[in-house]
């Protein structure tokens, strides 16, 4: 009889033992993932995963993850550094065997259970203009994580319509949205309340797809700077949000580059895109815009060369020009 009440705590108890033990090692899979550091966006992130930095965590852990069994063939993460003591964000990503991923910025407490967590990339494509046409991505398509944790997620949507959405972590572990207002354009297209928030930027499809175009061959350096330009009204904007009035003179090139190695050196980088800067030179002057990340690739730390309707960011080590889209050229890349 003894035996017998015996096997039968053993079999009450087994479970929660299956699932402390089962707990124990969630907790050490996530201690052994890498760490990255912000500010991060999507272009990191998967640069990490082309490095095959990132760590898979087995599937069987998806209830830990609160991701459906149905979702995500295997799953990719990485921790960034913890918030407070109680407060410490993930980058988890499930990939699917299609190639389509989600990835998601989550908060866990101190005890590795999920706090919250934010949608922040999700790879899909549907097609433009029928059968055989270009591939139109849709979905969330950028996001940015700063060093404070404030989020920017983007979702681009069929209609090629955009929305911009800010967050930031509260206390509680919780995810906050917080309103995003732009001082580039004083007219917005209407907002369907079941798709859109109320506290989003939404852009038409017009200002979504009228940012500056570039052939570089490494955009890294530009990657998290959508960047619009009006000559006619002087006002440049960085990101859809920020607006900064500019100025446009003229100038003796030897005079604006102070510098005869510059000088020379800059004269033969226009000619090989057809331009002659040997004697005179247009020069856009930004105000106000110090504290961007622009400034590392502006002359003098807010001046840039505007010659045949191309704006030049140069310096002894770069070179790169963009140019406002024409009409044909007016949707998403």
């Amino acid at each position: 009889m003894k035996k017998i009440k015996l096997l039968l705590l053993l079999l009450l108890f087994l479970p929660n033992l299956y699932a402390i033990s089962n707990d124990k090692s969630f907790s050490k899979e996530l201690t052994q993932l890498p760490i990255i550091e912000a500010p991060v966006n999507d272009k990191d992130v998967f640069n990490l995963y082309m490095e095959n930095s990132l760590k898979e965590i087995p599937v069987h852990y998806k209830k830990y993850l609160d991701i459906p069994s149905y979702e995500g063939d295997y799953i990719l993460a990485a921790k960034l550094p913890s918030i407070s003591s109680n407060i410490k964000p993930y980058i988890i990503s499930y990939v699917m065997e299609s190639g389509e991923d989600d990835s998601y910025l989550y908060l866990f407490s101190d005890n590795d259970k999920v706090s919250d967590k934010l949608l922040i990339f999700s790879y899909r494509t549907t097609t433009r203009g029928g059968p055989g046409e270009y591939g139109l991505p849709v979905g969330y398509r950028y996001f940015n994580i700063d060093k404070n944790y404030s989020i920017e997620r983007r979702q681009r949507f069929e209609d090629e319509t955009i929305e911009i959405q800010h967050y930031q972590v509260n206390q509680n572990g919780k995810f906050k949205e917080i309103p995003v207002t732009s001082e580039c354009y004083n007219q917005f297209p209407p907002k369907d309340k079941k798709k859109h928030s109320s506290k989003s930027l939404l852009l038409s499809n017009f200002q979504a797809n009228n940012y500056l175009r570039s052939y570089l061959e490494d955009k890294n350096n530009f990657y998290d700077m959508t960047m619009t330009l009006n000559i006619e009204e002087n006002i440049f904007c960085l990101n859809y949000q920020q607006s900064y009035p500019i100025t446009l003179n003229k100038i003796n090139t030897k005079k604006f580059f102070n510098n005869e190695n510059l000088y020379q050196q800059q004269v033969e980088n226009f000619k090989k895109v057809g331009i002659d800067i040997s004697n005179e030179l247009e020069y856009i002057t930004f105000q106000n815009i110090e504290n961007t990340r622009l400034t590392n690739f502006l002359l003098n730390g807010n001046q840039a060369i505007y010659m045949d309707n191309k704006l030049f960011f140069i310096g002894e080590n770069y070179f790169a020009f963009f140019w406002q889209p024409k009409d044909e050229e007016l949707f998403y890349e």
